[in-house]
């Protein structure tokens, strides 16, 4: 490991000043080493120091930050080898994964460590697995947790409305929009079997040619039900209005009218959600880095699977589980917000889950996250800086490395802009902890001489459509008594009806 520090940062190692690098033994003091060439280990963590054979990397329950813009080398300096080395080690991993290489490269691996392998294609929405967003709320109305269904529901409508909410100044409609999409919600959950509670009933039930049954279906709701209050709020409005709410819920739709692919795709689920609790899956969530237009599929997907492990926590041991889940979050600047992350971040370490995220620049979590951008770097305890030219960025990083006191009797940065804009490839500044900042050197991918496996190959999403929903129908059945009046019990109407079936009632 002798290539801790570059020559010129060499004097600034051990000095007598408030403000200096760390010494190669003091990382290694606070991190666990392990051998590269070892096919298991006992945990895992991000590598704070790295050559071709060893690493010393920190199993604490720490966040991480990787700041870089393209090409710096954050991928195959990086993260790559923080995947190889999180396979090797219990827990589950959850994997944005621009352009399918990570997964190209890792999955083989994964399954050589008896991971369960999930790939979900939100590029192409043509191969891997298939995830129904709606199943699980659906499944918690269904059993007659409705306050966790509508919070699940209230996630969905959120994680589309991100980019209007974001690009316009009247949130109004917005707003009146995911009320509208809520109440079709819950409807579903109500009166729909299971296996139509998908995107594509949920688009259906949107569309303007269903506008009258819808009308006349809320009319046979129970008057006192908050949903039924909800319909009546938005039909009742001026034309004018109900139009608005009406186009901005298209809006936030539209993405699923326009692509047949991904209605199938996400209207069913071929793999458990829950097994990733269990601490030995890997999911790929391939993205296009050149298309942003579906990125709001992968951060419903990080929301939904969040909740569902903060769910699954509970009974366990202090409320943890089991074993690890760790996010690695590519792009994760460039996806849309991911709402209540500054939340999550915040509680996430306690319930042994753990982020990594990846951005190119502080500019763009400014944009996607506000003021909360704030709380989500100051709850990273290891920041990995490999190059920019944000000078924002470059001032603040230089700024948190602290000042010393020059021979002339002055004051400078431990390391300038100047140089922090200068590193070359494979250089790193990493910040760990409570530690002092220090800068190394991380070797390509290649260089490890890791062992490869192929790749795990895909099997197609299939063709078969679901059974749409016939809202007319339904609403003739509860005019003539066949089935119940929608949200007037505690127990939903579709499993009212189901239980008559089956002779329970």
């Amino acid at each position: 490991m002798d290539r801790v520090h570059q020559d010129r940062y060499q004097e600034y190692i051990e000095f007598d000043q408030e403000s200096r690098f760390a010494s190669a033994e003091e990382v290694k003091c606070d991190t666990k080493h392990i051998d590269l060439q070892a096919e298991f280990y006992d945990e895992g963590g991000i590598p704070l120091l790295a050559n071709c054979k060893e690493a010393y990397v920190d199993t604490a329950d720490h966040h991480n930050l990787i700041l870089g813009s393209t090409g710096s080398g954050k991928t195959r300096r990086l993260i790559l080898i923080l995947i190889n080395i999180l396979l090797r080690s219990p827990g589950s991993l959850i994997i944005v994964d621009v352009k399918g290489m990570l997964r190209r490269m890792t999955s083989g691996l994964a399954k050589r460590m008896g991971k369960k392998v999930i790939s979900l294609d939100m590029k192409e929405f043509r191969h891997g697995e298939c995830w129904n967003p709606l199943e699980e709320p659906a499944k918690l109305y269904y059993e007659g947790h409705r306050e966790q269904a509508c919070e699940l529901f209230a996630d969905f409508m959120d994680g589309l409305a991100a980019a209007q909410e974001q690009n316009t100044k009247d949130i109004f409609f917005v707003g009146m929009a995911k009320s509208f999409g809520n109440a079709i919600l819950q409807t579903m959950a109500e009166c729909l079997p299971l296996s139509m509670n998908n995107v594509a009933n949920f688009v259906e039930l949107s569309s303007e040619s269903n506008y009258e049954a819808m009308v006349e279906f809320s009319r046979l709701m129970s008057y006192s039900s908050k949903t039924a209050t909800a319909f009546r709020g938005i039909y009742s409005a001026a034309e004018k209005t109900r139009q608005s709410i009406e186009v901005s819920l298209y809006e936030m739709i539209r993405l699923f009218s326009t692509n047949e692919r991904m209605t199938r795709m996400l209207s069913k689920s071929t793999f458990d959600i829950h097994e990733i609790a269990c601490g030995n899956c890997v999911v790929y969530i391939e993205i296009a880095d050149e298309k942003p237009t579906y990125h709001a599929i992968a951060s419903m997907f990080i929301k939904q699977v969040y909740e569902i492990l903060v769910r699954d926590a509970q009974g366990k041991p202090e409320e943890r589980l089991p074993n690890p889940v760790y996010f690695i979050i590519d792009e994760f600047g460039n996806i849309p917000r991911i709402e209540n992350m500054s939340n999550i971040i915040t509680a996430a370490r306690s319930r042994n889950i753990f982020c990594t995220l990846v951005v190119q620049s502080y500019h763009q979590l400014r944009r996607i996250y506000g003021h909360d951008a704030e709380t989500i770097k100051a709850n990273c305890q290891n920041w990995f800086y490999l190059f920019s030219r944000e000078l924002s960025m470059l001032n603040e990083i230089s700024e948190l490395c602290g000042d010393i006191r020059t021979a002339e009797g002055g004051v400078r940065r431990l390391i300038s802009v100047s140089e922090l804009q200068r590193f070359k490839m494979g250089e790193m500044l990493v910040m760990h902890d409570r530690l002092y900042p220090y800068v190394t050197y991380m070797p390509d991918i290649s260089e490890y001489r890791l062992k490869s496996y192929p790749e795990i190959p895909r099997k197609e999403i299939g063709t078969q459509k679901g059974e749409v929903v016939d809202i007319g129908k339904l609403v003739r059945k509860i005019q003539i008594g066949d089935s119940p009046v929608p949200f007037a019990s505690e127990v939903p109407a579709i499993r009212r009806v189901m239980e008559k079936k089956r002779g329970q009632i």
